[in-house]
């Protein structure tokens, strides 16, 4: 078992962030942006303005670097266990989904999403995890090994 190629999990969990933050933007013109204003205005109507903030902005493209580092270094320390590919990859992405998953259900707690809202993130973020955890696991490699 070699050591983690931290290099590795640095430039896989960037290029994963910068999917998300890609994905995320498509998402959020598309899909959940049209459908979160109005739900969010229904639930709270401060909400709204806080939604399309810059600093709401800032804090999503920090999230998505997050996230991504998160997965691609989440790959890196199981792959000696489970071995290497795409299964290990979207087991990867989808326990970082589920903690993130699990941690933006306060919305919901808090009043400030609906159900209907929440579930429908939580669909589009797991694409978008599944994606980017993919695209991170198939750049990395560990130290010494060819690829």
């Amino acid at each position: 078992m070699g050591s983690m190629n931290r290099q590795k999990v640095f430039v896989g969990g960037l290029v994963a962030g910068i999917i998300l933050i890609v994905l995320d933007y498509i998402s959020g013109s598309h899909i959940l942006g049209p459908y979160g204003t109005g739900h969010a205005e229904a639930m709270n109507a401060a909400v709204t303005a806080t939604m399309n903030s810059k600093r709401a902005m800032y804090g999503g493209v920090a999230t998505d670097l997050v996230l991504g580092w998160s997965v691609a270094w989440l790959y890196a320390a199981i792959r000696p266990r489970m071995g290497a590919g795409a299964r290990t990859a979207m087991c990867a992405g989808f326990f970082v989904w589920l903690v993130f998953a699990l941690a933006m259900g306060s919305y919901y707690l808090y009043r400030l999403a609906s159900i209907e809202f929440m579930c429908l993130a939580a669909i589009v973020m797991l694409v978008e995890l599944l994606i980017a955890s993919y695209v991170a696991g198939m750049m990395y490699a560990e130290e010494g090994a060819a690829k």
